[in-house]
């Protein structure tokens, strides 16, 4: 069959679909004027972890809009802007809906949104939405295989291939499963039978011989890479120690060095790129950076030892602005100054207000306009005044001039979608007046992709299209991150550089 266009490359191969199975027709009855048919089963495309109240997003978000436009909309947004803009595609992905016009009983949208989930590193997320279904299609099927793996829950991988076992993957998926319940006799016999059939490729057929036996498949050299790498091929690779492929593994394949044995440093560069994407919690990066003492000094190593150095001005309440200021310009470059705010800001909440602008937008970025204010400096830059009254959805009480930088022009964009909405001839705002929410909302974190390259006039469509979809909370917020997510934009204006 050809792969479907929900499909992402790494994942296992795709299998023949069986299609719908029909009870045999009794004996005796074949020539009879009584048929029998099966239903066809409901589709799946609506099911969801979040109920629609807890979103702010309608039940029927997608309207008139077809299942075709739908998922070519959603392969479209990638993921790549503020932390907030991810959040609320999550949600979307994640959220229970009626399925849009002319959906499909083969659940194409489910997998679209799987596959979404799986391409933004969300493991967890793909995992539990996956959960939800009683029957996994094939497809489905090898979803739910591949997220288990790379989550390192290779019992609960298995566990499906033994309760489904004609939809396994492949050859290689079935003998990976008998290795680990330790009948090596049996594995080997499936290899061999898979190879003389031509279901296994001389390439990772060499990669199970020597994962069946690592001392009869005695070698020095490096085996090639299969391609596509899959889930599977990855996990049998790391048993029997080959290198890693030079280019950057897909994010979901990164959760792997979350766990032990991970050397230090892979496991905070492995955390570092899924915090980036939003991808797992913050809190992760920062057990990441404590785990142990820096092993060199730059790079990794910095940020962590950045970190630990916070984490003990803090605890005796000294120089801990001077900390802070420190962490910041080293987390700050690498796109995790949202990370470092949601890491403390907590914290900061516990320390006597002074004049900082570096507080007061570490504090903006973590959400808390309400606690921002009393650091904000006498005579803080206009850009974190408009930051500030974004947060709180109030007006400016300082309002830039003639904007002159990127940021300044985005700032007056932000205020505008806000307090004008859009701009007239909006092609965004023709689209909503359809029905079409959902379409907006993806349309419009397609241009939040941009992240603070995104153009004045995009940045006020989008945001006015998320606050009239009823998200004006998390488009203020993502406005806010845009603005400040990158160095610090205010500093120079701070009492603490």
């Amino acid at each position: 069959t050809t792969t479907p266009l929900s499909a992402i490359g790494w994942l296992s191969d795709v299998l023949a679909d069986p299609g719908r199975r029909t009870p045999p027709v009794p004996a005796g009855q074949s020539g009879g004027s009584v048929t029998q048919e099966s239903l066809p089963p409901l589709s799946s495309d609506g099911v969801g972890l979040l109920p629609a109240q807890n979103t702010g997003l309608s039940r029927t978000l997608w309207g008139p809009s077809s299942g075709l436009r739908v998922r070519s909309l959603m392969r479209q947004v990638k993921g790549t802007g503020a932390p907030e803009a991810r959040a609320l595609y999550i949600r979307l992905l994640l959220a229970q809906t009626a399925p849009p016009a002319g959906g499909s009983v083969r659940s194409n949208l489910l997998r679209t949104r799987i596959d979404m989930l799986l391409m933004l590193g969300a493991l967890e997320e793909a995992r539990a939405l996956m959960d939800l279904i009683g029957d996994p299609d094939p497809q489905v099927f090898r979803r739910m295989f591949d997220a288990s793996l790379l989550a390192g829950d290779t019992e609960a991988a298995c566990r499906r291939i033994a309760a489904f076992p004609e939809f396994a993957p492949s050859v290689q998926a079935q003998v990976f499963c008998t290795v680990r319940r330790g009948a090596w006799r049996d594995a080997a016999f499936a290899l061999t039978v898979g190879q003389r059939l031509g279901a296994s490729d001389e390439v990772r057929a060499a990669h199970m011989s020597w994962f069946l036996d690592p001392e009869l498949f005695a070698t020095d050299e490096d085996l090639p890479l299969p391609e596509p790498l899959t889930p599977l091929d990855f996990v049998v690779r790391e048993a029997i120690g080959q290198p890693r492929p030079a280019d950057a593994l897909p994010l979901a394949f990164l959760h792997w060095d979350l766990f032990d044995p991970a050397t230090g440093r892979d496991r905070s560069e492995a955390a570092e790129r899924l915090v980036r994407r939003s991808a797992t919690p913050p809190r992760i990066l920062q057990a990441a950076y404590r785990a142990r003492p820096p092993a060199a000094s730059g790079g990794v190593w910095g940020r962590s030892g950045a970190i630990q150095d916070l984490d003990a001005a803090l605890d005796k309440g000294e120089s801990w602005q001077d900390a802070l200021a420190k962490a910041d310009r080293a987390l700050a470059p690498q796109g995790l100054r949202p990370a470092l705010a949601r890491m403390y800001g907590a914290a900061l909440l516990k320390e006597t207000p002074r004049p900082d602008a570096r507080v007061a937008e570490l504090l903006l970025l973590d959400g808390k306009g309400s606690a921002a204010g009393a650091w904000l400096p006498p005579d803080a830059d206009p850009l974190l005044k408009v930051a500030l009254a974004l947060s709180r959805g109030t007006a400016p009480d300082d309002v830039p001039g003639a904007p002159q930088t990127d940021r300044e022009r985005l700032a007056a964009s932000a205020l505008a979608a806000f307090d004008e909405g859009p701009e007239e001839g909006d092609p965004l705002a023709a689209v909503a007046t359809q029905g079409r929410t959902g379409e907006t909302l993806l349309l419009a974190l397609r241009i939040l992709d941009a992240g603070p390259s995104v153009e004045p006039a995009d940045f006020r469509s989008a945001l006015a299209t998320l606050a009239a979809a009823g998200q004006g909370k998390a488009a203020r917020q993502l406005a806010v991150e845009t603005l400040l997510g990158s160095p610090c934009a205010t500093c120079s204006r701070s009492t603490r550089s």
